[in-house]
């Protein structure tokens, strides 16, 4: 009787340990996503020719938006519940044989706790994931992964990896079909903004052409991926690929309407991107699934 007390009593202040956590962390979020949605409403534009202007300054502020979650991440997403929870569960592990029924139904409901947890600290990296894509684009005739992506992806692997995640990071290019004319050198380059579509020379490139385009990097960024020890010693492993300009988020119109290469090339913006996301290792099931509880049957 005193032994399941004892559990109870762990189990309440486990479970009030987390509350606590929960609590803080919809409150913090709220005011964070509640920030970042006026930021994006203050900064829309009216027309179809300031939407394709507007990527340099939001270009500007996505490491702002993607930092403030992400200091969010390092004050609530480390490992202290999961170590609370660990550390009851090896505990539980060491209970006297003549209490096998009484541990089983212990360690099953820390399994639950620790489940929450994980659905918490999911929860938490799909908002980072939504902050760092709201304004993931790169303009025509710019690489994908330039010095700016890497002084972003430094610090948020950075943040990842003092919060304790465990994981891939994944950065995949997309490249837009825009509206291209041949300049007096020959080469391809947007058209004019009042040009019907019809007319452009090239809408985009072809598959191959565009996935080259898609894996382009600067001299900095390829050193950083290669030589990182974020990346070289630590849980965090780095993915990147091109999709050339497969995937778009946006559905383009019919070039047999009579929309201009403004409006086209304001939608092929929107498509030419560098999507993030955030992959943590398996969890709390697969995590305990093979842990080795003694005399449980």
């Amino acid at each position: 009787m005193a032994r399941e007390v004892a559990d109870e009593t762990v189990l309440r202040l486990i479970h009030d340990q987390l509350e606590g956590h929960r609590q803080a962390l919809r409150e913090t979020l709220s005011n964070e996503l509640s920030a970042i949605k006026d930021s994006i409403y203050e900064q829309r534009y009216q027309t179809a020719v300031q939407q394709s202007k507007r990527w340099r300054v939001a270009a500007a502020l996505t490491p702002i938006i993607a930092l403030s979650l992400a200091f969010v991440l390092a004050n609530f997403l480390g490992n202290r519940d999961h170590h609370t929870l660990d550390v009851h569960l090896a505990a539980s592990t060491d209970i006297d044989q003549t209490d096998v029924g009484e541990r089983g139904a212990l360690i099953q409901r820390l399994i639950a706790l620790r489940l929450e947890a994980d659905q918490e600290r999911q929860s938490l990296l799909n908002a980072l994931e939504w902050s760092l894509n709201q304004h993931s684009h790169f303009e025509y005739g710019r690489i994908p992964f330039d010095d700016s992506r890497l002084s972003l992806l430094n610090e948020l692997a950075y943040h990842l990896q003092q919060s304790g995640f465990g994981g891939v990071v994944r950065l995949d290019a997309h490249v837009g079909d825009f509206c291209l004319v041949r300049g007096d050198n020959g080469e391809l380059q947007l058209a004019p903004d009042r040009l019907p579509v019809g007319e452009c020379d090239s809408i985009g490139f072809d598959p191959a052409t565009a996935r080259r385009l898609g894996e382009q990097q600067s001299l900095a960024f390829a050193n950083f991926t290669r030589s990182s020890p974020l990346f070289t010693e630590g849980n965090i492993r780095l993915e990147i690929r091109s999709h050339g300009r497969a995937y778009p988020r946006v559905d383009y119109p019919s070039t047999d309407s009579d929309i201009r290469a403004a409006e086209w090339n304001a939608i092929a913006q929107r498509n030419q991107r560098v999507e993030i996301s955030l992959l943590p290792h398996s969890t709390a099931t697969d995590a305990f699934a093979n842990r080795p509880l003694r005399n449980i049957e």
